[in-house]
Parts: C-alpha cells; sequence; structure tokens
C-alpha cells in the first residue's frame, strides 16, 4: 500500500479484526401461519495506519409472518430494523464527517401470491417501503407472473423498483480533511434507483438435474458521479443514468446420489450516460466498473454420512476502468457433521494465486489473498 506525498513510497500493514453472530427463530403458528424472526450483529475493526481506521457496530432485527387468505391468496408481510454505530479515526488526507455516526433504517414490506388459474398461473404484486436517515423514505413495488408449463417446468417473468440508499462515503467523505477540499461527499446525494424487467425459465432435467436462464434489462436513474463546485472541489452527486441488460443461467446434474455437479454463466453489457454539461472528471468510463462475464463450476461429494469434500472453479473477467485483470480462483471445503446440527469444516480460498486484485481503488485497492481457516456452525 502507497500513501503520503514524500518522495519514497511508505509501506504499512493493513488490519482487520472483527465477527459475527446470527440467531435466528421460527415456527408454525396454531392457525397454520409461519413466523421467523432473525437477529444479526457484527463487530469490524479496519486500521490502514496512518490514513485511516473505523469501529463498526451493527444491530440488525428482521421479522416475516406469511399465512393464507382464502383459497387463492398467499400473504407475507413483515419489517426491519438496522442500527450502526461508526466510528472514524481521521486523518489528513481523508475524513469522514462527522467522525462518529449513528444511523438507523427501518422498512416494511407485503406481499400477496395470487393463483389466478390453480397449481398453473400465479401473479406475486407487493411492495416494501423504507427510510433511511439521508434520503428519507424509499418505496419499491413489485409484480412477478409465473406460469406452470408443466410438472417440472416454468416460465415466468417480473418487473420491479428497488433504490440504494446514501452510505457515509456518499455524503460524508472528504479528501483532504480540510479545505480546500479535492473531493466531498454530496450534502443533497439521494438514492440511486433502478427498475427491473425479468424474463425467466426454471425447468428439471428428469431426476438427474435442473437449470434456469434468465435475461434481464434494467433501467437507471440517479447514479452516482462527480461534479465540480464553484471551490473547484468534486463532489459526488447523481447525474448518471443508463441501461444494463445481459443473461445468467445455472444448472445442477447429479451423477449419482452422493455426487453433485454446479455450473453458472453471467453476461453482461452496460450503457450508461452523463448530461451533455457535466463537469465529471472520469465520465463513465469508471461507472459500473463490472466485468463482461463471470462463470463458475462445483463439485459437492458426500465422501460417507457425515464427510463433505467441495471443490470450485470460478473465472471473473477484466475490469475495464481502472484496469484489472481477469483471474481464476480455486477453492475447497472438506467438512465433518459429526451431529445433524453441528459442523466442522476446513476451507482453503483462492489456491492457485498468492494473491489477486480485486478491484483497482485508490488509495486503498481491494486485494484478496490466499487464505485457510477452520469454521464450526451450531444449529439449535
Amino acid at each position: 500500500l502507497y500513501q503520503g506525498s514524500s518522495e519514497q513510497p511508505v509501506f504499512d500493514r493493513r488490519r482487520f479484526d472483527g465477527g459475527n453472530l446470527l440467531g435466528r427463530w421460527r415456527s408454525r403458528l396454531q392457525d397454520g401461519s409461519e413466523l421467523s424472526i432473525q437477529t444479526y450483529y457484527d463487530y469490524t475493526k479496519r486500521v490502514y495506519p496512518g490514513t485511516f481506521s473505523e469501529s463498526l457496530n451493527t444491530i440488525d432485527l428482521d421479522m416475516q409472518h406469511g399465512f393464507k387468505l382464502g383459497e387463492r391468496h398467499e400473504i407475507v408481510w413483515g419489517g426491519g430494523y438496522r442500527y450502526s454505530d461508526d466510528r472514524v479515526g481521521n486523518s489528513a488526507q481523508l475524513a469522514f464527517l462527522p467522525a462518529h455516526r449513528s444511523l438507523r433504517t427501518i422498512n416494511l414490506f407485503i406481499q400477496d401470491e395470487i393463483q389466478l388459474v390453480p397449481d398453473r398461473l400465479y401473479v406475486t404484486v407487493g411492495s416494501k417501503v423504507e427510510h433511511n436517515a439521508y434520503s428519507g423514505i424509499d418505496v419499491q413495488p413489485n409484480i412477478r407472473l409465473s406460469w406452470k408449463v408443466r410438472d417440472h417446468s416454468q416460465l415466468w417473468t417480473a418487473v420491479s423498483q428497488a433504490a440504494r440508499t446514501p452510505s457515509r462515503i456518499d455524503r460524508e467523505f472528504f479528501t483532504p480533511a480540510n479545505a480546500p477540499l479535492v473531493l466531498a461527499g454530496g450534502p443533497n446525494f439521494d438514492s440511486e434507483k433502478v427498475t427491473a424487467y425479468e424474463l425467466g425459465y426454471r425447468g428439471q432435467l428428469a431426476d438427474y438435474g435442473s437449470m434456469a436462464a434468465t435475461v434481464f434489462y434494467n433501467d437507471y436513474r440517479s447514479l452516482r458521479n462527480l461534479e465540480s463546485n464553484a471551490a473547484g472541489a468534486y463532489v459526488l452527486s447523481n447525474r448518471m443514468q443508463g441501461e444494463t441488460y445481459g443473461l445468467e443461467m445455472w444448472g445442477e446434474i447429479r451423477p449419482n446420489k452422493r455426487w453433485r455437479i454446479q455450473a453458472g454463466y453471467l453476461l453482461l453489457h452496460k450503457n450508461l450516460r452523463l448530461p451533455a454539461d457535466t463537469t465529471d472528471p472520469l465520465g463513465i468510463a469508471a461507472a459500473g466498473n463490472d466485468p463482461r462475464y463471470q462463470w463458475s463450476l462445483r463439485s459437492l461429494v458426500d465422501l460417507s454420512h457425515n464427510l463433505e469434500w467441495d471443490l470450485s472453479v470460478r473465472r471473473v473477467g477484466a475490469l475495464p476502468s481502472p484496469k484489472v485483470p481477469a483471474y481464476t480462483a480455486f477453492d475447497m471445503r472438506l467438512a465433518w457433521k459429526p451431529t445433524s446440527s453441528w459442523d466442522l469444516a476446513l476451507v482453503a480460498q483462492n489456491m492457485l494465486d498468492a494473491s489477486h486484485l480485486e478491484f483497482a481503488t485508490s488509495p486503498l485497492p481491494a486485494e484478496v489473498r490466499r487464505s485457510i481457516f477452520v469454521k464450526s456452525t451450531w444449529k439449535f
């Protein structure tokens, strides 16, 4: 990691610490409805010596209740609450102001699946309403139509709206920490929005496999970009728009009862635009910095009734701006399940290289290293 303005580079060791705890409770009530409650706690600490440090505590609570209304309606409703406490150690190079921020996000949702033709044709309508500390209320409706062509195949189409709420970077990030500024969060930065159109197929391949394919088209509005202000600083704004479209495929075959092979493929095209009067120094080259393609192949074998061996390989295409080479990664997992509720796994990730670059963002590029660790899971 290079930092500082001296002629000689300074290399520092970054540190990451943290942990999380997830609890989930499910119950079928006396009236036949189902209730589930999930709570989650996460602690993360990051230290980039001389540049930035952060201590983040997040608490998340979700509730969901599902029930049938008459013969043709299946309703699911619920809500969620998230609280995050973020404390940042700023430096002269960059700062989050204020350095300490507590954020709360609340959401409510409802969805109704209606049988238009029993066991054949369904329509699902619903909406999610979310309130966050920065942009206020976002309404996210959706509608889905599903046709069961045969007993083991289904066609479906959907239209939905979604929003990405602003983060602290969008509103409260500054570099350098004091004027004159070079880059600043936008005080009026709003939620980024998308309307998504999808058409898909899912089918069972006899008794030995299944497959799914989806074509999609996404219409984006209010995407993040940079605009210069009167003081000469670049401020985060919402003036970009555009479309993406592509194809996603997934399949699984089962050569025998103990062995499954899974494969997936994604193809993505982007068409993003900025208004004619933009002052964005980067243009659209750095926006939507996504690979054109990705594919994965995974093998899952039950060596015995309580021993699992998983192998996976994935290929991710190059990123255009900043340029990041394409890479291939190989992972392995060996898990022992002494009981039905507890498993102990040895996991090895990114075994082909000592490290590879995931994103080349400045000043802190994201590099993924080879790792080996032990993971224990207990369900109760």
